[in-house]
């Protein structure tokens, strides 16, 4: 196919990874493509200084906007250049096809205070998000408001202030009065308390029927809020909520007058089916029956996110938090999230299997630094329609009577980073997840014993048949180390045993087989490769040392097959790598620049693993970097 004819989303997908200087010359290639790569050329401006700025609103034959300016989609203005409505209508002019406008507000005495309000809708615009910092207050509202008259057509609206505004009820209807369409609203502020005159009319206020999506991070007072919210976003899908009282918890006549005035509405977020909630500092909002004054509401949601900070031992927010969404929605329940957000400590190690009872459409749980642990057979048994676990922190085991209620699970994504983890439930995992594909293990800590004789620590997945494996380091602890987060012992080494190269073979009537055993089975060859995982932090990318080499590995398994012997006389060596080379050489050997030491006494791991289509061990192609998660919708494990 001649390169004049690739079909448009090929030219697109080369745009993506092609340089400025790249975008112009392959723009003079032909008509087709100069329309294509102009688009991605142009598509972003920023006026971040005095030269960009004189560029754009220098307005004369050689402004180089007037001939290229179509093709902008994004502009990004910041720092200390001005914004007024009239050079809104000048880039107005010059970009009618922008679809974002992102404006960032450092001084005061930038906001012009022109109130000229006779300039022409935006229509192109549908994208606006302007953060005003510390420099807004009252006799900037009105200028404010002519700015947001221009843009009627914006449907996606982002608002950040700081703590020196203070936003009422009336800023909220300004702003669905200026934006009649708006569909997706964020902001960060301070809310006023709701005086009595406000809730006297909080009825009367018109709805607005079209927003779908709202993230609401509020420093506020009054939990009264949520109840103008309930009235203005009666269609919410997205319920996004960030509250921070300043001081300190609720009283409990703000949270009764609150859930008296919830429970006289027909409906609370009836459409509602994301609620995400960030618990920090010292909110309270979780601590108090917040879910009793929503119930009504959210029995539906499909989706729950919950990231928190800040937890002591007695406080087992998390557990009280999760037991509570669980009896309102647990029938409905499909995505869960739990983030840990504190960026000193982790939470001490606790189970919160029990908190997922009965879930029968939960599709994903992700628990991120919560120092949560998961009994699998109890997840595997409450939530049938699970397809993808992601842990970071906390540990995976199953329960003594695992294997008497042993039913095949659908599970597709199975992601530990920095997990424990002990060889039982692996393999568990692997027999029971008949449609496991994709593992991903990272900093891995393992609970075992390494052999005596052969200095082994056996993980057997043998029965799995993957897509994708990846391995990154692995740590080992003894059973008497559970409870410790930090890993104990660093391996070194991996012996991975994997099948490969599937071939049917038809069994003759005379061989003496299994009755069990299928007639037309499918064999694997079987291939084993030693790694080395030694965790390099400053080896360069183009060196793989990963694989040991026939030297090496027939070095290290003389070894191992003497490990007692070696032990007892005190035979402890190492193998030394090299970064320079990308060799290895065994003790005794002239020494090289960029050694790693490899211990052999601390024993190897040993992977027994099924057919595994694709295989990552450690250092993985810049491809394999993208993490893979189950699409419900495709209804198939995707990259992103």
């Amino acid at each position: 196919m001649p390169i004049t004819q690739l079909p448009p989303e090929v030219l697109s997908s080369i745009a993506e990874f092609l340089s400025k200087k790249d975008l112009l010359q392959g723009s003079l290639v032909c008509k087709k493509w100069r329309r294509l790569f102009y688009e991605k050329l142009w598509q972003d401006i920023s006026i971040f200084d005095e030269k960009a700025s004189n560029a754009v609103y220098n307005i004369s034959p050689e402004n180089k906007y007037l001939i290229y300016g179509q093709h902008v989609r994004n502009i990004y203005i910041s720092n200390e250049y001005p914004v007024s409505s009239k050079n809104i209508l000048v880039l107005q002019q010059l970009f009618p096809n922008t679809r974002k406008l992102s404006i960032t507000l450092s001084y005061p005495e930038m906001i012009y205070t022109d109130t000229d309000t006779n300039c022409s809708v935006w229509r192109s615009m549908d994208n606006l998000s302007i953060n005003f910092g510390d420099y807004i207050n009252s006799t900037l509202i009105k200028p404010c408001s002519g700015i947001l008259s221009q843009f009627a057509y914006v449907t996606t609206l982002d608002l950040s202030f700081s703590d020196a505004y203070t936003s009422g009820i009336g800023d909220f209807e300004g702003i669905h009065y200026y934006l009649p369409r708006l569909k997706h609203f964020s902001t960060k502020v301070k809310l006023a308390r709701i005086t009595e005159e406000d809730m006297n009319h909080i009825n009367e206020r018109v709805p607005a029927y079209d927003l779908t999506n709202i993230s609401l991070s509020m420093y506020m007072e009054d939990l009264q809020w949520l109840y103008y919210f309930a009235v203005k976003y009666t269609n919410v899908r997205t319920l996004s909520l960030c509250p921070i009282f300043e001081s300190g918890p609720l009283r409990d006549y703000n949270l009764g007058l609150t859930r008296s005035k919830l429970s006289m509405l027909p409906h609370v977020f009836s459409n509602l089916n994301k609620l995400v909630i960030r618990d920090v500092g010292y909110t309270s909002m979780l601590s108090l029956p917040l879910y009793e004054c929503l119930y009504n509401g959210i029995t539906l949601i499909k989706e729950w996110k919950y990231d928190y900070y800040i937890q002591t031992d007695e406080d087992q927010r998390l557990e009280r938090t999760t037991a509570e969404i669980m009896r309102i929605c647990s029938k409905t329940i499909e995505s869960i999230i739990f983030e840990y957000t504190d960026p000193i400590d982790s939470p001490a190690p606790h189970d919160i299997s029990k908190s997922f009872t009965d879930c029968p459409r939960l599709v994903l749980i992700n628990i991120f630094n919560c120092g949560s642990c998961l009994q699998f057979d109890i997840i595997a048994d409450c939530c049938p329609s699970l397809k993808e676990l992601r842990l970071f922190g906390g540990g995976v085991y199953i329960g003594s009577e695992a294997m008497k209620s042993f039913k095949p699970h659908g599970l597709r994504v199975l992601n530990l980073n920095a997990s424990s983890i002990d060889p039982d439930t692996l393999k568990y995992i692997s027999v029971r997840c008949e449609s496991l594909s994709h593992v991903w293990l990272r900093r891995l800590s393992v609970f075992g014993t390494i052999s005596a004789d052969t200095g082994t620590l056996l993980v057997d997945m043998s029965s799995a048949k993957l897509t994708e494996l990846r391995i990154g380091c692995l740590f080992y602890r003894t059973p008497a180390e559970i409870g410790s987060w930090d890993p104990t012992t660093e391996i070194d080494f991996m012996k991975l045993i994997r099948a490969v190269r599937p071939h049917h073979q038809m069994i003759e009537s005379n061989e003496r087989i299994d009755q069990s055993f299928p007639r037309n089975v499918v064999k694997y060859e079987t291939e084993t490769t030693w790694y080395n995982l030694f965790n390099r932090t400053d080896m360069p990318s183009s060196v793989n040392l990963d694989i040991l080499k026939k030297p090496v590995v027939d070095y290290i398994e003389e070894y191992f097959e003497n490990y007692r012997d070696n032990m007892i006389s005190g035979k402890i060596q190492g193998i030394r790598i090299s970064g320079k080379t990308a060799g290895i050489c065994v003790p005794g050997e002239e020494e090289l620049p960029q050694e790693y030491d490899l211990d052999l006494s601390r024993g190897y791991v040993k992977f027994m693993c099924g057919y595994v289509e694709h295989c990552y061990i450690h250092t993985m192609p810049k491809r394999c970097w993208a993490d893979f998660y189950w699409d419900p919708i495709k209804n198939k494990v995707c990259s992103r």
